[in-house]
């Protein structure tokens, strides 16, 4: 298995066509991404397991401002 998740990979994650709006979805979930030189996104195969897995690699806080990490 590729340490990379392929073009079309990250295509079918996002349902989103253009590297642009890949990298939007991808930020919104907390996925960290590279834009390559010809304007693709590099995405690690974990980080996008992890986010899929409901944990964030980013360290922030969901978009709903829950923080499942911290006890009451």
């Amino acid at each position: 298995m590729n340490l990379w998740l392929s073009d079309a990979e990250v295509a079918d994650a996002t349902r989103r066509t253009y590297p642009a709006a890949q990298g939007r979805v991808l930020k919104a979930w907390g996925v960290p991404f590279q834009r390559r030189p010809d304007g693709t996104l590099q995405v690690g195969r974990a980080a996008m397991e992890a986010a899929m897995a409901g944990s964030r690699m980013d360290g922030k806080t969901a978009a709903n401002g829950l923080n499942w990490s911290k006890t009451a």
